[in-house]
C-alpha cells in the first residue's frame, strides 16, 4: 500500500545501481551536520505516514530557502555498503561539499521515521541516496543512487544527479500493459518482469507488484521458466528480491514477502547459490512480522539441508543477532564459529553486536577491535568500536 500525501510527489529515476558489497541482506549512525534536518523520533515513538511527510516538507522548506535539492539517504547500522557511505563520503571534507548547498536529511531505515519515509519514497534497497526538489507545495525525484562502492563513482553519481535541469527517465523501454506470457521465449520473458521489477520504484508501483505476484505465485505458471537456462533463472531471482524488498520496505506486509521468499527457496528451477539469500530474506521478514519460532524453523530447515555447514551457521547467527531471535542460540552458534576459525572477522563482529545488546560493552569492543585487526579498514567495524571505546588511534 503506498501513501500519497499531501502534495508529495516522488517520480523514481535510477540513476545509478552501485555495487551493494554487503555480508548479509542490505547502515551507520545518523549523520549529524549544520545542513542536515533534525530527526529526533526513538524506536519507541510510532511513526505514521504524516511523520514522514512532515520531515519532507520542513526539509523542502529549508531546500527553498538555500536554492539547493533534498538529499534523502536511507540507511541501517547493520549494513556494511551504508557505513562506507558514511565514513568514507558524507562525514568527510568532500562529502561535506557536496552536500552544503542541499539539505541532507539521513535517516536509519530500522528507526521509525526512517521506515515511514522509506515506504513513501519507494526504497528497496539501502543505501539509497535520493535527489528530491521542491516543486510547487511539494517534491519531485531528480535521482537516485543505490549502494556504495568507491567514494568517487559515488560521487560522480551523486553529481550527475543534482547537476539535473529535468527529472531523470523512469522504467524502460520494454515496459507495457501486456500480460505476461510464460510461454514466451526466456529472454523475452525475463525482460518483461525486469522491466516491472523497475516499477516497483516509481508511482506505478502498485500494479507492477500485483501482475508481478499474480505471474510468480503461479506454480503452473513457473513450470516452464524452471527449465531455463541458469542464468537467466538468476535473473528472474533478482526480480523476486525486488518485489518480495517492496512489499517488505513499502508495502509493509511481511508475511506476504516471507510467503514470496519461502515459495522460491522450495521452487524446482532456484538455482542452488540463491537459497542462502532466500532463506535469510523469509526468516528476516518473518521476524519483522513478530514470528520469531517461525524464522527460527525457516533457519533450522536450511541448517538440516545444509547439513550444519560453517556457512549455514553463519547465516544463522547472522539472522539471529540482527532480528534479535534466539539470543542465547545466537552466541552458542558464534562461539562454536570462532573456536573452529578465530580468525572469520564477521563472526567476531556477530559476536561484538551481540555482546552489545546484552550488556557486555567490553567484550563486545574486543570482538569489534579484533574484526579490524583480521581486516582492517571496514568501516562497520571501526564505527562500532569507536561507538563503544572513543578510542580511534587503535583502529585506524
Amino acid at each position: 500500500m503506498r501513501h500519497h500525501i499531501g502534495s508529495f510527489r516522488g517520480i523514481a529515476a535510477v540513476t545509478a545501481v552501485l555495487a551493494v558489497g554487503a555480508l548479509s541482506a542490505c547502515g551507520g549512525a545518523q549523520v549529524s551536520t549544520p545542513e542536515s534536518v533534525a530527526v529526533t523520533e526513538t524506536r519507541a515513538q510510532a511513526a505514521s505516514p504524516e511523520a514522514a511527510e512532515h520531515v519532507l516538507n520542513q526539509a523542502r522548506l529549508e531546500a527553498v530557502a538555500k536554492h539547493g535539492a533534498v538529499l534523502v539517504v536511507l540507511h541501517a547500522d547493520w549494513c556494511q555498503p551504508c557505513n562506507e557511505l558514511q565514513f568514507r563520503f558524507l562525514e568527510t571534507h568532500d562529502g561535506k561539499a557536496v552536500t552544503a548547498k542541499n539539505v541532507l536529511v539521513s535517516l536509519d531505515f530500522d528507526e521509525p521515521l526512517g521506515g515511514a519515509v522509506a515506504s513513501r519514497l519507494h526504497v528497496l534497497g539501502l543505501p539509497t541516496t535520493l535527489v528530491l526538489r521542491p516543486e510547487g507545495n511539494g517534491l519531485r525525484e531528480f535521482g537516485r543512487v543505490e549502494g556504495f562502492d568507491l567514494p568517487e563513482t559515488y560521487r560522480a553519481a551523486l553529481t550527475q544527479a543534482l547537476g539535473r535541469t529535468n527529472p531523470a527517465p523512469v522504467g524502460c523501454a520494454n515496459a507495457d500493459d501486456r500480460p505476461l506470457d510464460a510461454s514466451r521465449p526466456a529472454p523475452l520473458l525475463a525482460a518483461d518482469l525486469e522491466c516491472l521489477a523497475m516499477q516497483l520504484t516509481t508511482d506505478r508501483a502498485e500494479p507492477a507488484a500485483v501482475q508481478l505476484h499474480k505471474f510468480l505465485d503461479d506454480p503452473d505458471q513457473l513450470k516452464g521458466v524452471a527449465q531455463w537456462p541458469e542464468d537467466v533463472r538468476a535473473r528472474l531471482l533478482e526480480v523476486v528480491q525486488s518485489l518480495g524488498r517492496f512489499d517488505a520496505r513499502v508495502a509493509q506486509d511481511q508475511k506476504r514477502a516471507a510467503a514470496l521468499f519461502g515459495s522460491f527457496v522450495a521452487w524446482s528451477g532456484t538455482p542452488a547459490g540463491a537459497v542462502s539469500g532466500l532463506v535469510f530474506w523469509q526468516a528476516r521478514s518473518l521476524a519483522k512480522a513478530g514470528d520469531a519460532a517461525g524464522a527460527e524453523r525457516v533457519l533450522d530447515a536450511y541448517l538440516a539441508r545444509e547439513n550444519g555447514s560453517a556457512s549455514a551457521r553463519l547465516l544463522a547467527a547472522d539472522l539471529m543477532v540482527h532480528e534479535r531471535v534466539a539470543p542465547e542460540r545466537a552466541k552458542r552458534l558464534l562461539a562454536d564459529l570462532l573456536a573452529a576459525d578465530p580468525g572469520d572477522h564477521w563472526a567476531h563482529y556477530l559476536a561484538g553486536d551481540l555482546a552489545t545488546q546484552l550488556g557486555d560493552r567490553e567484550n563486545a569492543r574486543k570482538h569489534f577491535a579484533t574484526a579490524n585487526q583480521l581486516k582492517p579498514g571496514v568501516a562497520l567495524y571501526i564505527r562500532h568500536y569507536m561507538r563503544l571505546s572513543g578510542d580511534t588511534t587503535r583502529v585506524q
